[in-house]
Formats: structure tokens, sequence, C-alpha cells
């Protein structure tokens, strides 16, 4: 897997992002931000990003041949297709982003959130689940599974390929 050089700026206000991007590129993910963030992608795939943050980084991860990057902040979810220098897709999520994780391969992405658990192959969703506790603590475990504890206690096991619970 090569890596594609990704470079984030941090910006002070809205209008400082303004001035830097281009408006067809600048995503204003909510009513009232408190982070801007300038994004360059292999030097000529540039967006902004206004949100509001909910107290988390921004985090990302490139899928496993370089073409797509997924993207969380706050309640949101992006996919970039980096080949055709598009957004796949932006998503508000219904709970608060915690993190992305992927298999060794970088076939599989699982998005971690405060209720809910998606996975992703390439820029497909192939499953979701959402849980009635706050997750609290979570883990891939040999590539093939996802292990989720919430709250309440209740600790599951699910397959990474199609989210069958198995324990």
């Amino acid at each position: 897997m090569d890596c594609l050089k990704i470079v984030i700026e941090k910006k002070e206000s809205l209008g400082e992002l303004e001035r830097k991007i281009k408006s067809n590129k600048l995503l204003k993910l909510a009513d009232v931000c408190n982070e801007y963030y300038y994004i360059v992608i292999e030097d000529d795939f540039i967006i902004g990003i206004a949100c509001n943050s909910c107290g988390m980084d921004l985090e990302y991860k490139f899928a496993d041949n370089d073409d797509i990057v997924y993207i969380g902040i706050g309640e949101h979810l992006l996919c970039l297709d980096v080949n055709s220098r598009k957004i796949c897709f932006c998503k508000t999520l219904p709970s608060v982003f915690y993190e992305i994780l992927s298999d060794s391969l970088g076939c599989y992405y699982v998005v971690i959130c405060e209720l809910d658990l998606y996975v992703y192959k390439n820029n497909n969703q192939l499953w979701k689940i959402g849980f009635r506790d706050i997750v609290i603590d979570y883990e891939l475990i040999d590539d093939k599974y996802i292990k989720v504890l919430t709250e309440g206690g209740e600790e599951t096991i699910f397959s990474i390929y199609d989210g069958n619970v198995i324990k």
C-alpha cells in the first residue's frame, strides 16, 4: 500500500477557511461550527470542512488501494475518492464519531460512534448497528471480529464481514 500525502491545517474561523478554498469545495456540516479544517490530498485535491467537532479530533484513514479516504469528525463521516477528486458521501451520524479502525489488510473499515457502529468496504456500507447504551470500549480481534462493550456492561462480538453476532 502506497501512502498518499495528506495535509490538514486547522483554521481559526470560517472566514479564514473561506479565503483559502473555493465555495464548491467547502463543506459546512453544522449550523454552529467550532472547528475549521483545510485539507489537501496529493497537492491538488483540496476541501474545507467547517463543523461542530463535539470535542473529538478529526480522524482519517486511507483504504487499502489509497483510492478512498474516510474522514470522521463530530457527527459526520465523509468518504472521498482520491482518483476522481470527488466526495463519495457525507453522512450525518446519529451519534458522535469516536474512531475509525481497519483490518490489517486495509479492506474493512469500522466506524465507531457513541451509540453506533458501521462497517465499510471501499465506499460501501456493509452493515450497521445501533446500541441503547454508550459504547465505552471496542477492539478488532484477528481481523475478523469487532468486540464492543457498552456502558450497561453488555459485551458483544460481531463478525466484521456481515455483522452476525458471534457472542
